[in-house]
């Protein structure tokens, strides 16, 4: 096998054989998890963007609160979501962000 072709479990993109195991084998209600999951990230990755435009710009101490509250719930939210899913590394990039949103909550501004 080509090195292209083999793809560690770290690697891939969907845990497919978890991401089964989760719906135990039900494929439909899989692909109508995977639909709700795209559908949702179009709204939260525009909440994102939102945030961290706020908090780029912000002077306010309240408004960036606020901006590092949704951020840390919507990366909360995308965590879960995609680790239900087998999005491995989308999970782990959201749990990142979250951490980071959490842990500037406890700047003063």
């Amino acid at each position: 096998a080509s090195k292209a072709a083999v793809m560690s479990k770290e690697n891939m993109i969907i845990d497919m054989e978890m991401a089964v195991a989760q719906v135990d084998d039900d494929y439909e209600f899989l692909k109508q998890l995977i639909d709700d999951f795209l559908e949702d990230w179009e709204t939260r990755s525009a909440a994102f963007t939102t945030s961290l435009s706020k908090l780029e710009s912000s002077t306010d101490s309240k408004a960036s609160e606020a901006a590092l509250e949704s951020l840390r719930k919507d990366a909360h939210a995308v965590k879960g979501s995609a680790l239900n899913l087998g999005l491995n590394r989308v999970s782990s990039v959201a749990k990142l962000l979250e951490l980071q949103a959490k842990k500037c909550q406890r700047w003063e501004f």
